[in-house]
């Protein structure tokens, strides 16, 4: 099996995301599947403020586009967004044959289903409150533990690799009212602090569990192709 694992963020073009990208390869390859062979990429040119500029999610997003087309003409199964995104779900759905996976939907869904009340580890104002409309979306805002964020720039976070613990601090303060409020997961906003909690060990707020998001959409996407294969899915989470 042969997954695309994408990121909305400039991988490799750009170096203060060198310890994220590295971060993340290393994760996933550890909880694939032996005979899963996963490529990680990001885009070349990443536009700022994605989360609260539409017209700056729509340039980024044609990159996504793209590769999820590439994907498919080399011969991948799936192709994974694993920022928590929602921009190119719809289009990639319509254009690919390939089964297509999104982290957020996958990370709303598997939290009502295991854990039912959830909560959200928020880095800053925009990104939170985006969130909050994703989830209303998709129907589970009676779920939701409304908590608080904190306020650091995305480069603050791809900086805090080599030394995490203010940052992750800070949102370990912001998350106390969301576990105050009977959350029994709590999901980060963005992929990148997934991946720092995991690179420090931090697998849980108050004795709450962190769910691991790009986690959850790696293994959604081998069971998606799995069952595509034995015929009992569509190409699409």
């Amino acid at each position: 099996m042969r997954i695309w694992f994408q990121s909305n963020i400039a991988l490799r073009s750009d170096k203060i995301w060198d310890n994220y990208t590295r971060a993340i390869e290393e994760h996933v390859n550890r909880i694939k599947r032996p005979d899963t062979e996963v490529r990680v990429e990001g885009v070349e040119k990443q536009e700022s403020n994605l989360e609260g500029s539409a017209f700056r999610r729509h340039v980024n997003v044609r990159q996504v586009l793209e590769l999820g087309l590439r994907a498919q003409e080399e011969g991948y199964d799936a192709f994974v967004m694993a920022g928590m995104g929602t921009a190119g779900h719809e289009e990639l759905r319509d254009a690919l044959k390939i089964a297509v996976v999104y982290a957020e939907a996958v990370a709303w869904n598997f939290a009502v289903w295991q854990y039912q009340r959830f909560g959200l580890i928020g880095h800053s104002q925009d990104v939170y409150f985006r969130r909050l409309e994703q989830i209303r979306v998709h129907g589970y805002k009676d779920m939701f533990a409304a908590g608080d964020y904190a306020n650091f720039r995305d480069t603050e976070i791809a900086t805090a690799f080599k030394d995490p613990s203010p940052v992750i601090n800070s949102l370990q303060a912001a998350s106390l009212r969301a576990v105050r409020d009977g959350a029994k997961v709590l999901i980060p906003s963005f992929n990148v602090l997934n991946d720092l909690f995991i690179a420090a060990g931090v697998r849980e707020f108050y004795g709450v569990p962190i769910m691991d998001t790009g986690g959850v959409a790696l293994k959604a996407a081998e069971f998606l192709v799995d069952a595509r294969n034995a015929g009992l899915a569509d190409k699409a989470v």
